[in-house]
């Protein structure tokens, strides 16, 4: 297994490689949840695949699909348990995601 090794933004910026840089980064964990809020008080109930579509673009690039799969789960799990903001509705292919009332109370930053 390799090491994720990343460059700091300066080197990046000096080696005019911003764009990749940034798109091996990733996004930050708030605004992945962010997003996954969003979606879900737009589009209402919504399958897991659905949400793995909506960020496996913003995962870092350097991912394996699988890796990217576990991270969205992990995300959601902690949606789920730590932060309250979302739940899941049904077990295996019918089950869907949704807010659950105390995230409609917190405004999306």
């Amino acid at each position: 297994m390799k090491p994720h090794y990343f460059i700091s933004a300066k080197v990046a910026a000096a080696m005019d490689t911003e764009v990749s840089h940034t798109r091996s980064k990733g996004l930050e964990k708030q605004k992945l949840k962010e997003f996954i809020l969003q979606h879900l008080r737009e589009f209402g109930p919504t399958p897991r695949v659905k949400l793995e579509e909506l960020l496996f673009e913003m995962l870092p690039a350097d991912l394996t699909e699988k890796k990217k799969r576990n991270k969205v789960i992990n995300l959601l799990t902690v949606m789920r348990t730590k932060d309250n903001s979302i739940m899941v509705v049904g077990k295996g292919s019918i089950s869907r995601w949704i807010c659950t009332d105390e995230s409609f109370k917190k405004p999306l930053k």
